[in-house]
């Protein structure tokens, strides 16, 4: 052994033979380190999501809520269409086309309610009050659909009304529309296509028959 360590020229690919690990020995007993949260692949839908969930305390109505950062940003959007700004109207067009879709989120999770049986009569110890649950994550297109839903007030045939608020976007699109901007009458055409509702009769077809059939 000392003779080949004599013989041994340390080098390029040959390192001190004191430094050599031996046959069997790992050259990292530990084990592969865990990596690093901040070296983790960048998700930007996942950050995306995470700041649409966050709330923020706003006033709607002289009234202090508490409401999803996504839903704000939707609420302002629409306001801004149901004022006239033809950019934003294009804009909740597009996003209904896509939010009012089964494919807008994933599948929704069922959940059970336990209800107690009324035909027990007897006296129940008062239940304690449980944690208010974290709220959980919603997805855009649910966040969409809520604010769609929220009633606005506005002035119809010089009426106050409540309506939700794609009522009174769609209200609005079609009054830009009849005032002669093209834009809006192509973006009301989009929605025709996109939403066709119930599918209404035809022109009606006529048939010459008797006073004594028109009877029967």
């Amino acid at each position: 052994m000392v003779d080949e360590m004599a013989d041994y020229e340390v080098g390029y690919k040959k390192p001190p033979i004191a430094t050599i690990w031996q046959k069997g020995q790992s050259g990292n007993p530990s084990g592969r380190p865990p990596k690093s949260k901040t070296n983790q692949e960048l998700n930007p839908g996942k950050i995306l999501q995470s700041i649409d969930n966050e709330e923020l305390v706003i006033t709607v109505d002289g009234e202090r809520k508490s409401m999803r950062t996504g839903e704000i940003h939707f609420r302002q959007l629409f306001a801004k269409a149901n004022k006239g700004d033809l950019t934003a109207a294009r804009l909740v067009a597009k996003m209904a086309a896509i939010y009012f879709g089964p494919e807008a989120e994933g599948p929704s999770e069922t959940r059970f309610t336990v209800v107690p049986d009324r035909k027990d009569k007897r006296a129940r110890k008062p239940k304690r009050r449980r944690a208010k649950p974290t709220q959980e994550q919603a997805s855009a297109g649910v966040m969409f659909r809520k604010v769609a839903k929220d009633k606005v007030q506005i002035e119809v045939g010089g009426k106050r009304v409540k309506i939700s608020y794609w009522d009174a976007y769609v209200r609005q699109v079609y009054t830009m529309a009849l005032n002669k901007k093209t834009t809006a009458a192509r973006l009301l055409e989009q929605m025709r296509r996109q939403f066709p509702g119930d599918l209404l009769p035809g022109d009606p077809i006529y048939f010459l028959i008797s006073e004594d059939d028109a009877k029967l």
